[in-house]
């Protein structure tokens, strides 16, 4: 491997551009941010925009939304020409790190820089960006698509600009977290630490209100007005821990993954390989402090999971 290091504390233009080329028989790179501090995310709540299927929209029959979770101020992206780009990046992200395909056409990296605040606080910006290119034959070559990708028994994952749950989860995700599978080991199991802090995707206001899938989970209903929020985690081939048997596998609310609606806590286990999760989210939030049963207009924080490998009930 070929490791580059991308070094900037002091920006003093609106926009910079680093290219990285590609190397012949070099397939991805991946992105180690050693430091990565800039603008967070808006943390507006104003009502200006009504939103139907996710879109902006003028009917009457729509409902309020804000720009809260976009990067409006500050930003990082990452091209990928012929293939799928990561998601676009702003806030904390020190320690954390993404992948991307490498493109014969050259992957660009961008920071674009604003001059006023857009619902954000500035931020004292330092970033230190290892980059590592990964051959096609390389054993640590994650599956294809993943945006992280983590090794070993026993883990923790977080959603972009988690900050120690002091961050907001970020708008107009797609982050496809994957896991190796370690031998002897047959299934991966997910579950929060502190359940009370380490899990507010979407949701409700109320504090333990875990959303059906029906209700607006992953989704915005039948007829594009459900109002929980489109923002979820999503587990594929999700199942009890103790028993296999399985469970729904879009997940959002605020108190830690559960099993069903306004359930306590538990581990979310699954043996569908290769391990992953998946968070989404969209746009905008719903935020109407006077309807309790609509997208919480308190921060969003995302989710600090924990993972373990068994091999138990396989």
């Amino acid at each position: 491997m070929d490791p580059n290091i991308c070094q900037h504390p002091k920006p003093k233009r609106t926009t910079l551009s680093l290219e990285c080329f590609k190397i012949v028989n070099f397939f991805q790179f991946r992105l180690d941010f050693e430091r990565f501090v800039v603008a967070g995310p808006s943390t507006s709540t104003s009502q200006s925009l009504r939103i139907l299927n996710g879109a902006v929209s003028s009917s009457s029959f729509a409902p309020f939304a804000n720009t809260a979770s976009q990067c409006l101020t500050d930003s990082f992206a990452v091209t990928n020409p012929g293939g799928p780009s990561p998601p676009v990046l702003c806030g904390t992200n020190s320690g954390e790190h993404i992948y991307l395909d490498a493109s014969p056409s050259c992957n660009d990296l961008v920071f674009q820089f604003g001059g006023t605040s857009s619902g954000a606080s500035f931020a004292n910006r330092d970033w230190f960006i290892k980059i590592i290119q990964i051959s096609c034959d390389d054993p640590d070559l994650p599956p294809q698509g993943c945006t992280q990708y983590f090794t070993g028994s026993s883990g923790i994952v977080r959603t972009l600009n988690y900050n120690e749950g002091n961050g907001q989860h970020l708008a107009n995700q797609n982050q496809l977290i994957c896991v190796r599978r370690e031998s002897e080991n047959c299934r991966i199991c997910w579950f929060t630490n502190d359940f009370e802090r380490d899990f507010a995707v979407s949701g409700t206001k109320r504090a333990n209100a875990f959303v059906k899938t029906s209700q607006g989970c992953c989704g915005y209903g039948a007829n594009g007005l459900a109002m929980n929020g489109f923002d979820c985690l999503v587990i594929p081939g999700a199942v009890k821990s103790v028993s296999n048997v399985g469970v729904r596998s879009q997940i959002c609310g605020r108190m830690g993954l559960a099993t069903q609606t306004n359930g306590l806590a538990k581990s979310i286990c699954s043996t569908l390989e290769p391990y992953s999760i998946r968070f989404l989210s969209d746009n905008f939030e719903f935020a109407d402090d006077a309807n309790p049963n609509v997208e919480a207009s308190t921060v969003d924080r995302g989710f600090q999971l924990q993972f373990v490998q068994d091999n138990n009930i396989c």
